[in-house]
């Protein structure tokens, strides 16, 4: 089994590194492998340097992680770096770039069974469509992508080494074909590169999740590519790699990626994915502003620009006009506009507080209906939907919206029907959005202290809904995470000071004290 085989490779791996001078010449009983010249440490080194590029991702990983441990065994070997400049030297870039891409020879030890060498493009492949050839070959491009981002990264090779024409290198131009003709297309679309066939092809929905699940692997490692070479060979990598690799297609895969993953095929359902890739995205995005010359990152601009224009595809507010609303989609595309934002690809908007009134008042018209009887909620509060809400009250927070234009409908009295019974208006929105509130008011009570007029006309009342509402702040309470700890005491703290009398006559006081009392003797 692969437990077994692991296993096996780990007790292996112990006795070379402790009884390393044993293996550095080979003894007339040890047993050689077919195919090597020696059965000696330094052959060993250079046998997995070759398997590093195979498609088999268990394999290669192994293969890596091995040779980083192998080749400061080596003697007369001071560092990993050291050993591939000796390499290059004696061989040439060809010898790192045949490990990582495979070679066209013909000689069955050297030959890899799929490798970037033979099919620098899915239609090298010469054979009618099928979905293993699809795999096979997308597997080819993560193998070579896994080694380059792995040697660059660690600052083992240079990305130079794509500048050397008479050994040249395949994978840039089989990620432009990827980005071109891949990473934005279907699996309908990628049937029509093919020779044309009698047969049709039906999918199933685990074919197309299969082929995005594939397809988005090697996006994410596209991104953890360029994020390499730049972070870690600015100047060299603006020599190595032509300026046509960064074309509008590579920017706008980039701003799918932001904007809308889902369209990519990308899963934000699965937590991993959805917390990893925005993160990632953030890396790449502010290495490459930091490093990219201006000329190649206009075009991010322009782009981000064009997709969110009043017109554009990702306009947050023609999407919030939409009947019915895509909430999965306001939720990546405000997360995505924050990201800009940030990294500053994308101005916020002209009047941002302006903005963020209209965009609350917007929501508040999606969420709640104004009826005769009472109010109705309009929304079914599934995963989607509540994640779309909360991710567009962070933006509208984050655009600058003041206190006083959103605290009082938190304390509305108005008795609202919603899905899961009758509540008051205020209680639905605490409930809808406690996390964000809560961070939110954790920060921004100081309004309220600051301001007397304010103090005497909300204080109590801010106060009040705080303690009323209490039970939804209990789970910062059980928190095991210390921030929503804290976070309580900052808001207990402040409702301390804005009303204090308040607390000693309303009915949760003695739970409220015990808990901010506990929390104090925590976090002392």
């Amino acid at each position: 089994t692969q437990q077994q085989a692991i296993t096996a490779l780990s007790h292996i791996e112990r006795i070379i590194k402790e009884k390393a001078n044993l293996f550095i010449k080979e003894t007339p009983k040890r047993h050689r492998p077919p195919s090597w010249t020696e059965a000696c440490l330094d052959v060993t080194v250079r046998w997995l340097l070759r398997q590093c590029g195979r498609i088999e991702t268990e394999s290669r990983r192994k293969c890596i992680e091995l040779v980083c441990t192998f080749i400061p065994l080596l003697p007369n070997i001071r560092s990993i770096r050291e050993y591939f400049d000796l390499k290059i030297k004696s061989e040439g870039n060809i010898y790192f770039i045949e490990r990582f891409e495979g070679t066209i020879s013909k000689e069955k030890k050297t030959r890899f069974k799929a490798s970037l060498a033979n099919q620098t493009c899915l239609t090298d492949m010469n054979e009618q469509f099928s979905l293993p050839i699809v795999y096979q070959w997308l597997d080819t491009v993560i193998a070579s992508l896994d080694c380059y981002t792995w040697v660059f990264s660690q600052g083992f090779l240079n990305p130079l080494l794509f500048q050397d024409n008479n050994q040249k290198s395949r994978l840039i131009t089989s990620l432009s074909y990827f980005i071109s003709k891949i990473s934005m297309n279907t699996l309908h679309d990628i049937v029509n590169y093919f020779p044309a066939s009698n047969q049709s092809y039906v999918f199933t929905p685990n074919d197309v999740r299969q082929f995005d699940t594939a397809k988005c692997t090697v996006i994410v490692r596209l991104l953890n590519f360029i994020t390499a070479i730049w972070s870690k060979y600015p100047h060299d990598t603006k020599r190595a790699i032509e300026d046509s690799f960064y074309s509008n297609d590579l920017t706008k895969l980039i701003l799918t990626c932001v904007f809308n993953p889902t369209q990519l095929g990308f899963d934000i359902n699965n937590e991993e994915i959805n917390k990893k890739l925005p993160e990632r995205i953030m890396i790449l995005l502010k290495s490459m502003t930091t490093h990219l010359p201006e000329q190649l990152l206009q075009p991010f601009y322009s782009n981000a620009l064009q997709m969110t224009k009043s017109d554009g595809l990702y306009n947050l507010t023609k999407e919030l006009n939409m009947n019915p609303v895509r909430w999965s989609l306001i939720f990546t595309i405000t997360r995505g506009l924050r990201l800009l934002h940030d990294v500053r690809l994308l101005p916020k908007p002209t009047q941002p507080e302006q903005y963020a009134k209209e965009l609350w008042t917007t929501m508040l018209t999606k969420i709640i209906t104004h009826e005769e009887d009472c109010d109705k909620a309009n929304i079914v509060l599934t995963i989607d939907n509540q994640r779309g809400l909360q991710a567009l009250f962070y933006y509208i927070i984050y655009l600058g919206i003041k206190p006083n234009e959103v605290l009082p409908y938190f304390f509305q009295s108005t008795r609202i029907h919603t899905d899961t019974g009758m509540a008051t208006v205020g209680t639905y929105l605490l409930t809808l959005f406690k996390y964000q509130i809560t961070s939110w008011l954790g920060t921004t009570p100081h309004f309220i202290i600051n301001d007397i007029d304010i103090r005497q006309q909300c204080g109590q009342q801010f106060v009040d809904g705080i303690y009323t509402c209490w039970p939804l702040f209990i789970l910062f309470y059980r928190s095991i995470n210390i921030d929503d700890k804290l976070l309580i005491v900052t808001l207990l703290t402040k409702t301390f000071i804005i009303d204090s009398r308040l607390l000693i006559s309303h009915e949760q006081f003695d739970h409220i004290s015990q808990i901010y009392l506990s929390l104090l003797l925590i976090n002392n």
